[in-house]
């Protein structure tokens, strides 16, 4: 790399990481995409299922070195930024990336030679995510907005920079948008269309949350998966106590944080007194999938500096309905 990461950049790029390896280890134990909530992680399974992508043999490595690289991070940005470290941990997503773009640029590349010093396997697919110099685009008579596969990738070129990207299903969504511009796409033909340009298989409409008759195949959650749930708070809840025990503060604060999020996830699908609240419809699970997917997406775009692409889809895309519709103002002729 060229130039020294920002705090921001190499926070951003270790959650990136760190779902990457969240979702390969998913991918390996034969996990269905379909027994997951809706969200980044079912969403990043979903791309990585659907892609064949292998998963590396060194899955179990990167993630116990991700894990000690993201309390390590947060443990020298909390000295950084001279606040205590449970102070720190309890932020929102958003207060912290406030905070991390107030910290002198130069202190992100010294942060990253600790972390290469001492999580070598996960610092390596850490600086793969940071971000690069945009390249530049030449007068080659071509258009200056193109949007096309590029073997079995894309290559995407627009605002005077242009790239080459893997398969993503965040991209499928994005190339079927542009070509009905201004007319609003059904969900369901948005998933449909990216499930390898062919007849939906069983096991893509499983991924998708979808049966082959096109309507709710499951519900959201089923008992089984509210019952891991709660399992997961129990363990959590066991190792604060064991932390408080043996009087390590800051484990303890860590995994409190990880509780209060459980226990939003279980009151976001139960009813007092433990009852799974009704189903949500096929439209209301496609909904955040497909937003997830393009915002990965979107955040690949702006991983090689394409954030005026990334920024022009995300203000440009929203849903209506049934549908997503991509509705440019000033419209854009894409080639």
């Amino acid at each position: 790399m060229s130039y020294s990461p920002t705090l921001l950049d190499l926070w951003r790029a270790l959650r990136r990481v760190l779902l990457d390896v969240n979702a390969a280890l998913l991918c390996a134990e034969g996990v269905d995409a379909g027994e997951l909530p809706p969200g980044p992680l079912r969403s990043r399974l979903i791309e990585l299922l659907d892609s064949n992508e292998s998963v590396s043999e060194n899955i179990g490595r990167l993630w116990v070195e991700g894990r000690e690289c993201e309390l390590r991070f947060l443990r020298l940005v909390s000295i950084e930024l001279g606040i205590e470290f449970g102070t720190l941990v309890s932020l929102s997503d958003e207060q912290l990336e406030a905070r991390l773009q107030t910290v002198k640029p130069e202190c992100g590349g010294q942060v990253l030679e600790v972390l290469r010093g001492n999580y070598p396997a996960f610092a390596t697919e850490l600086v793969r995510h940071l971000p690069e110099q945009g390249t530049q685009v030449t007068d080659d008579g071509e258009s200056e907005y193109i949007f096309r596969r590029d073997g079995d990738g894309w290559f995407i070129r627009a605002f005077g920079v242009e790239g080459h990207f893997r398969r993503l299903v965040g991209f499928e969504y994005l190339e079927r948008l542009i070509k009905a511009a201004g007319q609003p796409v059904p969900m369901t033909e948005l998933v449909a269309a990216a499930a390898t340009r062919k007849r939906v298989s069983a096991a893509d409409a499983a991924a998708a949350g979808l049966s082959a008759d096109g309507t709710s195949f499951e519900p959201l959650v089923d008992e089984q998966a509210v019952e891991a749930l709660k399992k997961e708070i129990e363990e959590t809840v066991a190792v604060i106590r064991q932390a408080e025990r043996v009087g390590d503060v800051t484990q303890a604060e860590i995994y409190r944080n990880q509780l209060a999020k459980l226990e939003g996830q279980y009151k976001a699908v139960t009813r007092p007194g433990g009852k799974l609240r009704g189903f949500r419809t096929e439209i209301d699970r496609l909904r955040p999938m497909i937003h997830d997917s393009i915002r990965t997406a979107c955040d690949k775009l702006r991983s090689v500096g394409m954030k005026e692409t990334a920024a022009h889809f995300e203000v440009s895309i929203r849903a209506e309905g049934d549908s997503f519709i991509y509705s440019p103002s000033p419209p854009i002729l894409w080639q």
